[in-house]
């Protein structure tokens, strides 16, 4: 283009205004599409921007509500796990009472066993006792109710 205004600027004929005014018509014509591609371009970018934002958007609020669920779920199971704990705590409480209660029966089932085992040594004692007393008032009986027979009777 400098080179065609170089020598319009030499010779001014008619053929070269001619080459240089199509020179400019190509140059419009290349930067009017040039122009028109940039925009174009611009227009895609922007509904690709559009569409990306949207998507982004859309994910944006997915993931918020997926936070929220699970914010929602971490503070449920904390409050499960604070509920087992404590049930855990009032269980291993109750646990240790039965043990000791436990302990206590055992050692109440040991002193009644053995009272009983006495009672027991105690009873069977005293009923040989009795039975040698039967046996001896059996004996003595029969002595006794034949002495009574042959005793003469005083008044």
């Amino acid at each position: 283009m400098i080179l065609s205004l170089s020598e319009l600027a030499t010779k001014l004929n008619y053929e070269s205004v001619i080459k240089i005014l199509d020179l400019l018509n190509n140059i419009l014509g290349a930067l009017r599409q040039s122009q028109t591609d940039y925009r174009v371009a611009e227009e895609n970018a922007a509904a690709d921007w559009e569409n990306l934002s949207t998507h982004l958007a859309d994910q944006k609020q997915a993931l918020a509500g997926k936070k929220s669920r699970l914010n929602s779920l971490i503070s449920s199971s904390e409050d499960i796990i604070a509920q087992s704990e404590s049930s855990l705590a009032f269980h291993q409480s109750i646990q240790v009472k039965i043990e000791a209660s436990e302990l206590d029966q055992q050692t109440w089932c040991e002193i009644v066993s053995s009272l009983y085992v006495s009672e027991t040594i105690e009873r069977t004692r005293q009923t040989e006792i009795l039975t040698k007393l039967d046996e001896h008032i059996s004996e003595k009986y029969g002595t006794v109710t034949e002495y009574l027979q042959t005793r003469p009777v005083q008044f």
